[in-house]
């Protein structure tokens, strides 16, 4: 079956707590917590059809010299075990970051991850698209498409999604009722490609209701 409804989301902060830059420390392993109503969510989404589902997150750690990619995966496996079976087909990840980036940072010159605005790789970043082409790629949906998902628990995160014209879901998290809710709550109100859920669980169910209404159309 083809895939029509490419459905990613955000991973820290929507799939697990965001104790900032997990994976950092020799300890990560007991701190990496699936947030409620994940498992439930996920298992909505696995019953959809047409659909590829996936992670991107920015992983700008590595460029900080918390920890290196390989602990990316490292990371994303434990989480894929703690869910247990879920409809996740793969996780892409951004470990580079621009040089503005780096001045707030303090990082230093010659930081193999730290990129001109002109190279490719910095443009995976969000709330760039970089990372939406290589999915579509690799998971086999049309690009560019107006039928995808994104979701996420920052104000980034939905504005990742308008640059790519699909619909950017904030999902609440508990920690994230803040300056990005109140302008993503303004957005919405003008722009009804911009939802806001509950919580994950919630989240899964109006991607559902709107891909069987846009199915039965």
């Amino acid at each position: 079956m083809s895939v029509k409804y490419p459905i990613g989301f955000d991973r820290d902060g929507l799939l697990i707590r965001d104790i900032g830059y997990p994976g950092k420390g020799e300890n990560w392993k007991e701190l990496v917590e699936i947030i409620p109503k994940v498992r439930e969510g996920l298992d909505i989404l696995s019953k959809i059809p047409k659909t590829a589902i996936f992670v991107m997150t920015n992983q700008a750690g590595v460029a900080r010299g918390f920890f290196n990619e390989k602990r990316i995966d490292e990371v994303n496996k434990l989480i894929i075990q703690k869910i247990g079976k879920n409809p996740i087909l793969k996780f892409f990840s951004c470990p580079f970051v621009d040089k503005k980036y780096a001045e707030r940072k303090g990082l230093k010159e010659g930081n193999p991850y730290v990129l001109d605005d002109s190279d490719d790789r910095v443009k995976l970043r969000k709330p760039g698209i970089g990372m939406f082409k290589v999915a579509s790629k690799e998971l086999g949906f049309e690009w560019p498409t107006e039928q995808g998902f994104y979701a996420g628990d920052t104000l980034k995160d939905i504005q990742t999604a308008l640059n790519a014209g699909w619909i950017g879901i904030y999902v609440l998290n508990g920690e994230n009722l803040n300056e990005d809710y109140d302008k993503v709550k303004e957005l919405s109100l003008k722009n009804n490609r911009v939802w806001i859920a509950k919580d994950f669980k919630e989240m899964a169910e109006m991607i559902s209701k709107e891909i069987i209404w846009r199915e039965n159309e």
